[in-house]
């Protein structure tokens, strides 16, 4: 039925409640729309009105309350309707037993024996704690005494699946967790009186029903404290709260593997089960990475307010046109938001590139911040707000990324900052343009992968596989001439590259290519996890650093033989992971 037809049926079935609260001619259809709708639920007047007790319901109530007293005793309650066992006679002579008399108001035989249960009944077992699949009744949780056995469980490997290197959480003065100079605490585990237990297995039931109950947002306090590598939806929620909302930068290779739970795999098992409450099952918590108990201090890189950022984005009007808050506001879905912003055909200019370096520090990251770093926020404020990029030369999108380099190093006030670290902010700049070009969890698709290999190359963000040599060799010297001047000696050794031939066989020609490739894959470094390295022999062992290359990819019939580079840092202490909440 629409919604004329809804209300129609509405009204005449209510008819003499609705009368009875002021409306003659019934109600509208925006009014009886409002139940279904959280916020506007609390801020329609009409159908406060129509919740509302009115008068004659209330004498109504009464009137049956009066009722329920059938001893007819003023004094008495509805409750008191049963009398209490008589006093036995007091008689000083112990030769006789006194009878008891219990006055009841129905006959013992007729009253139903009490069924006494150990755990839960079968009923109840059978219908909230199975499902029917494949015409067998499979167990989802342990509902009895006995281990109940989940079909389909969880592995390791997709429950703690790469993380990216940057994550992000948003939270307000009505969330549970509680924050100390230690890190966050969960709500479950904020007041015990020890530290928090291990994190459980990802297959384990006690999981199972954690996961469950922080997707469906039950009132109970949570075990888990809620991140997400989507920018877009963090800030999505922040610009909705009135409860002065803040924004948690952390960083994802900083966590121990087993403390983060992704919960995608787990809505893929909840939602052919139908365990989800009202519409929760349209979240499909992709995005979502859970974290067991504690949240570190050494993990976070910066903690804002967003009324910060937006007296931000006065003084960045570039970055204005991009985060688009006023329009995050609004009662718009997530979905048609974004419909919009690629409407807009949002480009990537100088401007563009100018607020972005201006913008770094207030996420706490400037030009001797970790290259993953850099580029994975690049990469996700391209992303989540639909940034075009415009199809160039590498030596033009170089000159791009020099330029951010200067402007990052300058709003940072690092103005006489090594050469070094601004190389590193280039290339990182560079990078996180690819990577902006991928899908969400590109990372754990090697389809989407391809994809943005493919899309970045036609986009001219690549080096072809005939100039890596020179490229390669120039660009080690460079980086080997910046590490020994600011120690004011010269080298005095032969930069040499680790060379491996691995054969790479094209599906259509049939035949085989030796390309140069060492593979040195870092498990924290998700982001990178298609590229592969280059090592370089340096004498510094602070100063190490790898160049990184992609693997070559098929794609549509048609080879892709492009290369990239990425430089990063191996050196960094200053964001090593703590798990300890001392």
């Amino acid at each position: 039925m629409n919604d004329d037809q809804i209300a129609f049926t509405f009204n005449k079935m209510f008819d003499r409640e609705i009368r009875a609260r002021g409306f003659a001619n019934g109600l509208t259809k925006t009014a009886i729309k409002a139940q279904y709708q959280k916020g506007y639920r609390a801020s329609c007047p009409a159908w406060q009105k129509v919740e509302a007790s009115h008068d004659a319901e209330l004498e109504w109530v009464s009137r049956e309350m009066a009722k329920l007293d059938v001893t007819g005793s003023p004094s008495s309650s509805p409750m008191s309707t049963m009398p209490r066992a008589q006093k036995p006679v007091q008689n000083p002579k112990p030769r006789q037993l006194v009878a008891v008399v219990i006055e009841t108001r129905q006959q013992t035989s007729a009253i139903a024996p009490r069924q006494v249960f150990k755990g839960c009944p079968r009923s109840m077992i059978t219908h909230n704690r199975t499902r029917t699949i494949g015409g067998e009744q499979v167990p989802i949780i342990r509902a009895t005494d006995q281990n109940l056995v989940v079909k389909d469980p969880i592995t390791f490997a997709e429950a703690h699946s790469p993380v990216p290197e940057l994550l992000f959480r948003f939270y307000d003065d009505h969330s549970r967790g509680v924050r100390t100079r230690h890190g966050e605490i969960s709500g479950r585990h904020a007041y015990l009186p020890c530290g928090p237990p291990a994190p459980p297995s990802c297959a384990d039931d006690r999981m199972f029903a954690a996961v469950l109950c922080h997707l469906n947002n039950d009132d109970t306090a949570s075990e888990l404290i809620s991140t997400t590598s989507n920018l877009f939806f963090a800030m999505r929620l922040a610009a909705k709260s009135f409860a002065n909302p803040r924004l948690y930068v952390i960083r994802g290779g900083a966590l121990p593997r087993e403390k983060v739970f992704h919960l995608w795999p787990y809505h893929l098992r909840f939602k052919p089960l139908r365990l989800y409450y009202n519409g929760k099952y349209r979240n499909p918590s992709s995005h979502e990475y859970a974290i067991w108990a504690t949240l570190p201090r050494t993990a976070i890189i910066h903690d804002f307010a967003l009324a910060d950022l937006e007296r931000h984005l006065l003084g960045n009007p570039y970055m204005a046109t991009v985060f688009r808050i006023d329009e995050m506001r609004t009662k718009k879905g997530n979905t048609h938001i974004l419909q919009n912003f690629k409407k807009e055909n949002l480009e990537l200019t100088l401007a563009t590139i100018e607020g972005f370096a201006r913008l770094m520090p207030q996420f706490g990251i400037n030009a001797t911040s970790p290259t993953p770093v850099i580029a994975r926020l690049i990469s996700e404020i391209i992303r989540s707000f639909d940034i075009n990029l415009p199809k160039t030369t590498p030596k033009q999108w170089d000159i791009l990324g020099g330029a951010f380099a200067f402007a990052l190093s300058y709003h940072a006030n690092q103005t006489h900052v090594a050469e070094t670290y601004l190389i590193q902010a280039k290339e990182a700049f560079l990078s996180g343009a690819r990577i902006g070009l991928g899908e969400l969890n590109w990372h754990l698709n090697p389809t989407k992968q391809a994809k943005m290999v493919k899309k970045g190359l036609s986009l001219g963000l690549g080096v072809k596989h005939t100039e890596v040599s020179a490229a390669t060799v120039e660009f080690q010297k460079n980086v080997a001439r910046f590490a020994y001047r600011e120690k004011n000696t010269e080298p005095d050794y032969d930069m040499t590259v680790d060379e491996d031939y691995t054969l790479v066989e094209n599906e259509d020609e049939g035949h085989h290519t030796s390309i140069e490739e060492h593979i040195e894959i870092d498990i924290e470094e998700a982001e990178t996890d298609v590229e592969e390295t280059i090592s370089v022999k340096t004498p510094p062992p602070s100063q190490r650093s790898r160049i990184s290359y992609a693997r070559e990819a098929s794609h549509s019939g048609k080879k892709i033989d492009e290369t990239f580079i990425i430089y990063d840092r191996s050196d960094d202490e200053d964001y090593v992971a703590d798990s300890d909440m001392d």
